[in-house]
């Protein structure tokens, strides 16, 4: 079964807004054509290799509910600009001054049967704020911001994400930080996308306890 080709963008200029009252957040729809485009496609195509850590919605206590899924699942069944600040203004609302503020792309294509959504943010330095003037993002300082960093992103892809679906699961990257030990921010996972990584620490040492007790494999044989 194909997987949906890219064939929706929404961007949003995220600053650092944690603990302080919202604001108006400036962001823009962006045209299926063009460089930028061809860039946020291979970003797009990229992800099923890419985003090779697997994580998982946390359930609100005593029910099978969460906000960031919801307002992802609202976005997918009407992918409106309106719709599309929600998750920007959820992000910024986590975002502390040490995360700096970030160009957050929104891509999505759909067909007949699936869905595919693909969030991704990218830092941007501080001299862009008078860029955001007018409410809207330009598309040539998106470009320019996006070649600058276009290595150095954070990213989570969805398939198939619907309330019918029943799908809980996603898998993600963070090209930002070279700790292996702690694989991507923890305000990104847990305070924006409200997950975990699908196998713990606790997991992962269980696991490897077992495999120590295995008897060691003889090469000689």
């Amino acid at each position: 079964m194909s997987i949906p080709s890219l064939d929706t963008i929404h961007s949003f200029l995220v600053k650092p807004r944690r603990g302080k009252e919202p604001e108006e957040i400036v962001g823009t729809a962006v045209e299926l054509d063009g460089p930028l485009h061809g860039m946020l496609s291979t970003l797009y195509n990229g992800t099923s290799t890419d985003c090779n850590i697997d994580i998982r919605f946390i359930a609100s206590t005593g029910n099978q509910e969460n906000e960031a899924r919801a307002l992802f699942i609202e976005y997918l069944e009407d992918r409106s600009l309106s719709n599309a600040a929600k998750i920007a203004e959820k992000l910024e609302q986590v975002t502390t001054g040490s995360s700096g503020m970030g160009l957050l792309f929104l891509l999505s294509g759909s067909n007949e049967k699936r869905n595919k959504f693909v969030i991704s943010r990218f830092p941007a330095d501080s001299g862009i704020l008078a860029d955001d003037a007018g409410g809207q993002l330009d598309v040539k300082f998106l470009e320019k911001v996006f070649m600058k960093n276009a290595r150095a992103y954070k990213a989570v892809a969805y398939n198939n994400l619907s309330n019918t679906s029943g799908v809980w699961k996603g898998s993600a990257v963070d090209k930002q930080i070279s700790d292996y030990t702690n694989p991507t921010s923890k305000y990104w996972i847990e305070n924006f996308l409200e997950s975990e990584f699908a196998v713990t620490s606790r997991h992962g040492t269980e696991r490897l306890a077992d495999a120590l007790k295995k008897p060691p494999i003889n090469l000689t044989t």
